[in-house]
């Protein structure tokens, strides 16, 4: 990726990390960050296998985070509460504010 506000934006709102196992295999990881001031952000990454998407938005004193991988493809979710989820396909998680914060 770019070192610059893009980079950081894939990779803390956004939450990408890709891991390469072997050539031409890729696994995503997504440990998304929730930073005051932004409300919602939504990012997309072109593999040559698909698209990978990273989406999320604030509502009330909660989080909807969702992701979506090409079909055929697994990857995995850190949550901030450092649980960890298995995914593919579309997925989407509802985080709770921790207490005294958002």
């Amino acid at each position: 990726m770019f070192g610059d506000i893009s980079a950081w934006m894939y990779e803390y709102p956004g939450g990408f990390s890709l891991r390469r196992s072997r050539p031409g295999l890729t696994h995503p990881c997504w440990k998304p960050f929730f930073p005051a001031g932004l409300n919602e952000v939504a990012a997309t990454y072109r593999l040559a296998q698909g698209e990978l998407r990273s989406a999320w938005r604030r509502k009330d004193d909660h989080i909807v985070y969702a992701v979506e991988l090409p079909e055929g493809m697994t990857g995995t979710v850190e949550l901030p509460d450092s649980s960890i989820h298995p995914v593919s396909g579309k997925q989407q998680f509802t985080i709770a504010f921790p207490p005294g914060g958002k």
